[in-house]
């Protein structure tokens, strides 16, 4: 027979092996548990995500159009103020003329034509004549689709004027 020493440390050994695996499974079930909880987290934060992500591309593609607008209007009302009416060129017709070459968004295939929202008028005040080139309520066509129309304009808006030489 073994003595007490070594059945003590046999025992050890064996007490030993036997909290090692079931401190595994402990490990494998707690790391099931922490992937399921993990999973239902980002499903309930996926859709926010989403929401930001679109919305910073949706938006950003909104001011881009803006901007471009702006600036494409700005340049119509200068071709307009730069046209030679002594070379029989319209101060109005070159404005439009320039808008839609300036604004190169357009080129999309946007079904609402940028060219009928142009409106340009002369206006004379006592000492001034004044070019005021206007495009209003184009419809704004979203990039993504993700937000609704509440969450973004649905139009843009840009207006510009400058005085006409003598």
């Amino acid at each position: 027979m073994a003595s007490p020493l070594v059945q003590a440390t046999c025992f050890s050994r064996f007490m030993d092996r036997y909290y090692k695996m079931n401190k595994k499974r402990d490990h494998s079930r707690k790391a099931a548990e922490t992937c399921g909880q993990a999973g239902v987290e980002f499903a309930l934060v996926l859709p926010l995500l989403l929401l930001i992500l679109f919305g910073t591309i949706e938006y950003g593609w909104y001011f881009t159009l803006q901007y471009v607008l702006n600036h494409a209007v700005t340049e119509g009302v200068r071709a307009g103020v730069a046209a030679r009416p002594w070379e029989d060129e319209d101060p109005e017709e070159q404005a439009c003329i320039a808008i839609l070459r300036s604004f190169w968004l357009n080129q999309g295939g946007n079904s609402d034509s940028l060219d009928t929202h142009i409106s340009t008028d002369i206006v004379a005040n006592n000492t001034l004549r004044m070019l005021e080139v206007s495009v209003t309520d184009w419809t704004y066509r979203p990039i993504t689709g993700f937000l609704i129309p509440p969450l973004i304009p649905q139009h843009l808006n840009a207006k510009a004027v400058m005085a006409l030489p003598k």
